[in-house]
């Protein structure tokens, strides 16, 4: 996979997302309030691998590769400061999963330039990604990237399940 960002709308089907579903609202039930990630268990992780990552083949995102290796986790934040992170060796995939999140409340992702250090305080904004409901957004986990945070006023929190896959299928 190139060093690009690619962004997908729409290409879940309803077996795929209710395997996702099913994931995310256990994790939320285990979550603590405050704690802004949940690693999945391998329970989890085994459903995503037996009943999600088949769905994938024969779209866009059949490249990615079919084991996943690290926990996907579901983050859920509300009006939090940028956070510049990046996971090397792997490809990323984010799944906006609230189904009923208002794009007034915010909470997308953008991906920075990573020159320098210094760049981190003012970055140079590569790509946004505003947070639509089932947008699947697959990019190689070492892009520096970071969440942005959502209105003060936002009803809720967003969540995002984030699932890293081996770079070679």
């Amino acid at each position: 996979m190139s060093s690009k960002i690619e962004i997908y709308d729409n290409l879940l089907g309803a077996e795929a997302k209710a395997a996702l579903s099913q994931v995310i609202a256990r994790a939320l039930e285990k979550a603590t309030e405050g704690t802004p990630t949940y690693s999945l268990n391998s329970e989890d992780e085994k459903k995503i691998q037996r009943k999600f990552v088949p769905t994938l083949t024969g779209t866009p995102l059949d490249k990615i590769g079919c084991r996943l290796v690290v926990s996907g986790l579901v983050s859920w934040t509300a009006n939090v400061p940028k956070i510049h992170h990046h996971n090397a060796a792997h490809n990323a995939l984010l799944y906006y999963s609230d189904v009923a999140w208002e794009p007034q409340w915010y909470g997308g992702t953008i991906w920075i330039e990573s020159k320098a250090y210094v760049d981190m305080l003012v970055p140079r904004i590569v790509k946004l990604s505003p947070y639509v409901p089932g947008r699947l957004v697959l990019f190689p986990a070492e892009m520096l990237h970071s969440i942005l945070p959502t209105v003060d006023d936002a009803p809720k929190n967003r969540t995002t399940l984030t699932l890293f896959f081996d770079k070679e299928k």
